[in-house]
């Protein structure tokens, strides 16, 4: 099996949080078989094993689930809480809908939207304000996070109209299409959102309360999975990670 893998600038920037708070970021970074160098090369590339380690240990020590990227932390539990509000929806548009206003309570950096135009229904993010770091990374990866939620609610791989980012071409631009499982992505876009033909959200929701556990358990190896990792093959990789993770 080919060995699947990260791209380290995609991975540097999801500790930015991590190193501003934490002096020995270092010493984390060379327990996952990272250095501070290889993160900073354009064309390194890290086993996803090691990636989901990196993750897993900066949320435990940030006690954060967006570890630090947002302008307010996020409690630890929220994921798994807005899951299982989501899993009571009847159809995908609903729990859409469901996850923009669970969502948009918190008030953390983005507002979400959601709405019907014409066949198509857009989920919108935007800035609460223009104070902050830089949000590039933070905002694919909350948009990736929902539309492989989406997927794995309705049990069915959504392949998004488009995919619109408000931000320029990031070095790790192969993961994001990955991540959309190869739908067009338009990059320095007026507003970040994404684009579904409404009638794929028609599908009902197929996933309990029993099975976001072991989703909850995976986090983040099921958003990280490149899409040409599909039926058994994706399991596999799956278990290999949690695996490694254990030893």
């Amino acid at each position: 099996m080919e060995e699947i893998s990260i791209s380290a600038r995609m991975i540097q920037e999801n500790i930015l949080g991590l190193k501003q708070v934490r002096s020995d970021w270092r010493a984390i970074l060379k327990s996952c078989g990272m250095s501070e160098q290889g993160l900073a090369l354009p064309t390194k590339r890290y086993p996803i094993g090691d990636a989901v380690k990196l993750h897993q240990a900066a949320l435990k020590l940030l006690d954060d689930e967006t570890l630090g990227l947002l302008e307010k932390p996020t409690p630890r539990g929220y994921f798994r809480l807005m899951v299982l509000a989501l899993v009571h929806t009847r159809s995908l548009d609903a729990a859409v809908v469901r996850l923009v206003e669970f969502t948009n309570v918190f008030e953390n950096t983005f507002q979400y939207s959601v709405e019907t135009k014409g066949s198509n229904t857009i989920l919108r993010l935007l800035p609460l304000d223009d104070s902050g770091a830089d949000r590039v990374f933070i905002t694919g990866w909350l948009m990736t996070i929902a539309h492989r939620l989406f997927s794995w609610l309705v049990n069915e791989r959504i392949v998004p109209r488009e995919v619109n980012f408000d931000f320029s071409v990031p070095d790790y631009h192969r993961e994001f299409y990955y991540g959309f499982y190869g739908s067009t992505i338009n990059y320095d876009q007026h507003v970040a959102s994404l684009v579904y033909r409404s009638s794929d959200l028609d599908f009902p929701i197929v996933q309990t309360e029993a099975s976001v556990e072991s989703y909850i358990a995976r986090f983040p190896v099921d958003f990280l999975i490149p899409v040409e990792m599909g039926g058994d093959l994706s399991r596999e990789v799956r278990l290999l990670v949690m695996d490694n993770l254990k030893t």
